[in-house]
């Protein structure tokens, strides 16, 4: 069972912000400053510092880190790189949430599209250029 996922971002009030009113989640905690040999450990960045907190959207917990030490190299997430690109989140009416997303200023990075018969998905970003998917089964 997924319990949560940690996303790396550049500006953790931003990305609170876009995740809980732009998306309709739930803020769950904050932490403004962790820092100290456990976090040197767990992140195997020795004296690293760091700002982090916790929202669950669509009923995923998300564990948001903005390093103030060291800091994130700017740019686009480039999909072709190893490493986590998108979490798929099921929903129905694809169509109604993709038109939520593009009121709210949402960058929606393709119109919707069926992949296979009876399913159609969607690619969305947060601020970071962290992606997300709505995928619609029909029924």
């Amino acid at each position: 069972m997924l319990d949560h996922i940690g996303l790396t971002v550049r500006d953790l009030d931003r990305s609170l912000a876009f995740y809980c009113d732009t998306l309709g989640g739930r803020f769950l905690w904050r932490k403004d400053r962790l820092e100290g040999p456990q976090n040197d450990l767990v992140f195997g960045l020795p004296g690293c510092a760091l700002r982090a907190a916790g929202v669950e959207v669509w009923g995923v917990s998300l564990e948001l880190f903005q390093f103030e030490r060291p800091t994130s190299a700017p740019g686009p997430v480039e999909y072709h790189l190893t490493g986590w690109k998108h979490v798929a989140m099921a929903v129905e009416d694809i169509d109604a949430r993709v038109g939520e997303l593009q009121q709210k200023g949402v960058r929606v990075r393709f119109p919707v599209q069926e992949v296979a018969p009876g399913v159609r998905i969607v690619y969305f970003e947060d601020p970071d250029g962290i992606i997300w998917e709505f995928i619609e089964r029909s029924r």
